[in-house]
């Protein structure tokens, strides 16, 4: 019911198939009578639909397949009837056969959809189905110990590397040497995931772009663009790009416009894809496409990548961000999408854009040496103005002293000639009274 795929580019990687298309002949995910099946069940459907991303519905759909396989089910609706160990024993069988494999993060998924899916329509019913912690799969960390996050210097080379496809000469490799080049610097200066990039529109960024580019741009991600900050309970989260992504995009877009011969409409999938003709598609990149691109990106610049993929990029993101000193942790956490934790949620102000994109602007996200030394010479450029401008409030505050000094002088002198026409009138007060005595 699958197979393992090797690419010279992505490595071994897992990728389940079931037959093929009977009209184009091309193997499927699954094929249409099953999906079909289980879609009509109302069950299945109810819970199906909560889920957002297109991932994790197909997620759904295949642990619900596996299942009904395995079990040599009708239905769905056969798996809800079991009792809750009769439930337990199967989902074992499937994960345990799938973890035998060497996928354990498939074997992970496959446990806590089908227990969701259990849970959904039985808990009401006192039924529920529950995992010990020493009965679910331990997945292994294989790409902590791989994984490269690239420096500054090192994703400008890929930019540039991914850049270097547009001078083949033909159109294919133009548009697609833009498109990369944007799409590597639009991931690393944005942070965003790679399932949010691959939702985003030409409107939100239209006016930041033309007719002339402003910076930062500024990206509102939605739960409808990136389906994760939902479990985070955030309805928005806003990230921005500097000036290289930004320029690279808008020659990206003026390629992509050139290549098309029309211009974008708003609702317009920021990254396109090419058809089997090399023509300009309005189909939105897919996940495993933007992996591609940038495994390819990252062969080309030298690196190694086997220990590269999409979220290093958003780890590099956040090294940038750690470097800069006039980033608080609250606002890291914010442009990264992340909920904060406790009362500082309740007192982080998400709605002032100006505020965050200032700060986002004294990162260092320009080209050269590696990020932590460019960013300490910036701190030092910001700390050298900044102690200029003690200084002048310094000598301001010394003026306001020796003034303060002078007044507080005058004010001594006159309380010592009150204090000499006070005693000047206790004597003639004195005077006065002995003379009234003699008179009498």
């Amino acid at each position: 019911m699958s197979e393992t795929v090797e690419s010279k580019v992505m490595g071994k990687w897992h990728h389940p198939k079931i037959g093929k298309n009977p009209e184009t002949g091309k193997a499927e995910f699954l094929p249409r009578m099953e999906y079909a099946k289980l879609l009509h069940n109302e069950n299945f459907k109810i819970w199906h639909d909560t889920y957002r991303s297109v991932s994790s519905r197909r997620i759904a759909k295949l642990t619900v397949f596996r299942l009904m396989e395995a079990g040599a089910l009708d239905s769905p609706d056969d798996f809800l009837k079991l009792e809750p160990h009769d439930a337990k024993s199967l989902v074992r069988k499937i994960v345990n056969n799938i973890a035998t494999e060497g996928f354990t993060q498939g074997a992970r998924q496959t446990q806590i959809f089908a227990k969701q899916f259990y849970n959904y329509h039985n808990e009401d019913l006192g039924r529920e189905l529950k995992f010990k912690r020493s009965e679910k799969p331990k997945t292994i960390q294989k790409k902590i110990g791989i994984e490269v996050i690239p420096d500054r210097s090192q994703i400008y080379k890929m930019a540039a590397s991914a850049l270097g496809q547009a001078y083949k000469g033909n159109v294919k490799n133009t548009f697609l040497g833009y498109r990369n080049r944007a799409l590597t610097l639009c991931l690393w200066q944005s942070g965003i995931r790679v399932n949010a990039m691959c939702r985003l529109r030409y409107g939100m960024v239209k006016n930041s772009l033309y007719p002339t580019i402003k910076v930062p741009v500024t990206l509102r991600i939605t739960q409808d663009i990136d389906t994760k900050i939902s479990a985070y309970g955030l309805g928005y989260y806003c990230t921005f790009l500097a000036d290289s992504a930004a320029k690279a995009l808008r020659e990206y877009l003026d390629v992509r416009v050139e290549t098309t011969g029309h211009a974008l409409k708003d609702d317009d999938y920021l990254f396109a894809t090419l058809d089997e003709r090399n023509q300009v598609t309005d189909k939105p990149m897919k996940r495993h496409m933007v992996l591609h691109a940038v495994k390819v990106s990252a062969g080309r610049a030298g690196l190694k990548h086997i220990g590269i993929w999409t979220h290093v990029l958003r780890k590099a993101f956040r090294k940038v961000l750690n470097s800069c000193i006039y980033i608080d942790e609250d606002t890291r956490e914010a442009l990264m999408g992340h909920k904060l934790p406790g009362s500082r949620g309740n007192y982080f102000d998400v709605h002032d854009i100006g505020e965050i994109s200032e700060k986002y602007m004294k990162a260092d996200w320009t080209e050269g040496a590696p990020s932590r030394l460019n960013g300490l010479e910036k701190t030092v450029t910001i700390q050298e103005d900044t102690i200029k401008k003690l200084e002048l409030e310094k000598e301001q505050l010394k003026a306001r002293i020796t003034k303060m000094e002078g007044t507080e002088g005058r004010m001594l002198e006159m309380e010592k000639q009150l204090a000499e026409i006070r005693k000047y009138l206790q004597d003639l007060e004195l005077l006065t009274s002995k003379k009234g005595d003699i008179n009498y």
